[in-house]
């Protein structure tokens, strides 16, 4: 059972020119998030940005039809919402649905078929309760203010009785998401794969308490 989050204390102040206004409210996604979340999605696809725009981070794949509400429906979807401009963030963090078949993700696949081959603390990654991290995205407008560890310890407190760890890929080229990762959420690489054209990193973080072993 995944715990849903108090709102009452969720929202922490931004910064204006004015002053300060209250920021982003965090809780769990709901179907009717998903409309937002996918013109965050479609804004930040790497396939939608200059050379330029992707040195800042960007979105490496599209989600299929269905796929935010399933997870959204499993209590694995997060989102930001700011009261004027609406959803300014989300973040996934799920058991592997999309390995299910029919499969909709060659890249979620070929990352639990390396979870039975590759190790974490001395473990095989398969022989954790583990969770699958990702996309995470947040709105330009609304990055350096903190949102990205407020969706840290959001999902920390959301998952931790539910999982031990969570695993999470990123794009070779993506060097910003890669610095984040491994400096804010102390990820640690694991290996590179490639699917088809890409080459993506294999990292994995601690997300409940040690298991006894």
């Amino acid at each position: 059972m995944v715990q849903n989050l108090a709102m009452g204390d969720q929202r922490v102040p931004r910064r204006t020119g004015s002053g300060t206004t209250p920021g982003p409210l965090i809780r769990p996604g709901t179907l009717s998030d998903v409309a937002g979340i996918r013109s965050l999605e479609s804004r930040y696809f790497v396939g939608n940005l200059t050379a330029e725009q992707q040195q800042s981070g960007f979105v490496s794949v599209i989600q299929p039809e269905g796929w935010f509400e399933r997870v959204a429906a499993n209590g694995g979807l997060h989102v930001a919402i700011d009261g004027q401009l609406g959803v300014v963030g989300f973040i996934v963090v799920a058991p592997p649905l999309h390995a299910q078949r029919p499969s909709v993700s060659p890249i979620a696949d070929r990352m639990v078929e390396l979870a039975d081959t590759l190790e974490y603390a001395g473990q095989p990654v398969s022989s954790y309760r583990y969770a699958l991290r990702g996309p995470v995205c947040i709105d330009e407008r609304f990055r350096g203010l903190g949102l990205y560890g407020r969706f840290n310890a959001a999902t920390k407190l959301a998952y931790s009785s539910t999982y031990e760890i969570a695993m999470l890929f990123v794009s070779a080229r993506n060097r910003r998401s890669l610095r984040t990762t491994t400096t804010k959420l102390k990820a640690t690489p694991l290996a590179t794969f490639e699917v088809g054209d890409n080459t993506y990193h294999f990292l994995v973080y601690p997300l409940g308490a040690p298991p006894i072993r």
